[in-house]
């Protein structure tokens, strides 16, 4: 979800006709620093006594979920805060003649009528 939003705003600030710069890159993505990080710190404190302590008792299944829900967040959270960013660059940089495609609206279904 983080790395959709953060493609999605690179992708708005290029069809705007903003540069595409590690500057400009840095900058739309510090909005989203804060959340990712505070999302993923939450879940890392509520999981950190199942990973931690794996002797308690009725915790044989839920530790190794919690251990790998762990490097699950923090590798999301690396991809999504270093990766992306810099493929993004990497991308811009090898067809600076593409535009970007302004996102489409999204559309809402229209509800049945009775």
């Amino acid at each position: 979800h983080n790395g959709v939003l953060l493609f999605s705003g690179y992708q708005q600030a290029r069809a705007a006709g903003r540069p595409v710069t590690p500057a400009e890159v840095l900058e739309l993505t510090r909005p989203r620093v804060a959340p990712t990080v505070l999302t993923a710190l939450l879940v890392a404190v509520l999981l950190a006594p199942l990973a931690v302590l794996p002797t308690i008792g009725g915790t044989e299944l839920a530790h190794p979920f919690a251990v790998v829900v762990l490097g699950g967040l923090v590798s999301a959270l690396l991809l999504n805060l270093a990766v992306l960013p810099g493929l993004y660059l990497w991308a811009a940089a090898r067809n600076p003649g593409v535009p970007a495609r302004p996102p489409e609206p999204a559309t809402r279904p229209v509800p049945a009528s009775v």
